[in-house]
Order: structure tokens, then sequence, then C-alpha cells
């Protein structure tokens, strides 16, 4: 049985989706003044909000968002691909390598003997020509199955 690994990278992303990165060039570090930090569950100073109520003073973060959205939308795609794929392959094997159900051998003369066996709980021998039955005809079946 083959396996097949998908490793999707960031880069192959961008790639799909035409994106040309720039060289990454040393960033300039911003020295953060203690009142700029934020906790957890604590709103920004409405101050720093700009228009729309998004954070004027950091456009590097829209873009950074509108690229991450573009990204999962192409693993989104990407991935829809990947299950139909795997779908597809798994119905080849299904048809492929399973078999229909089959008849039992001599399921007949089982219940015939079954049947008998109910009818005579005392006289065991009444029934002895359809376990005769029964018997030749498992025989036949395990003829077959070794042919």
């Amino acid at each position: 049985m083959t396996t097949a690994k998908v490793q999707i990278s960031v880069s192959l992303l961008e790639k799909l989706a035409g994106i040309k990165k720039e060289p990454i060039k040393k960033q300039q570090q911003r020295s953060i003044h203690p009142s700029q930090l934020q906790l957890p569950g604590f709103p920004l100073p409405v101050a720093q909000l700009g228009p729309g109520g998004h954070y004027a003073a950091d456009s590097s973060l829209q873009q950074s968002l509108q690229q991450s959205r573009r990204i999962g939308e192409l693993l989104l795609k990407a991935e829809e691909q990947e299950v139909a794929a795997v779908k597809q392959h798994a119905d080849e094997l299904i048809g492929r390598y399973s078999a229909a159900p089959r008849a039992r051998a001599c399921e007949q003369e089982q219940l015939a003997c079954i049947e008998c066996y109910q009818q005579h709980p005392t006289d065991a021998l009444a029934c002895s020509s359809l376990v005769d039955a029964f018997f030749a005809c498992s025989q036949r079946a395990a003829g077959q199955l070794t042919s």
C-alpha cells in the first residue's frame, strides 16, 4: 500500500496565491512605553483607536491579517481538494477489494435438519436422512473451496 505525505508550508501557500514576498530587512524595534502595554481582557485606550475602530498606528498588523486570511482560504481550498481525492481513492479501493456477500453453503439442508430435530426431540434417528444430505452438501462445498 502506498502512502502519500502532503506538507503545506507558508512559502507554498504564498507561491500558490501569487504573493511576492520582499526580502526581510531588519525591522526597527519600537520602544514601547510601559503605559502602552495591554493586559489580556483589558481593552486598549480609546485614544489609540483610529477611524472605524482600527488601530491606525499598526498598518503591518492589518497587512498580516489580510495575508493570514488569504492563507486560511488557500488552506481550506487545499483541504477540500485533498478530501475529495481521499474519498475518490477510498471508493476505488472499496470497489477493488470488496466482494459481494455470498449465500451460505447448504443453508437449506441445515435449516431442514434443525427443523427436524425440533419436531422430533426424542428421536434423533428420524432425521438421519436429512443429516446425511447436509453432510454430503457440506463435503461438496468444502471440495469446491479447495479446488
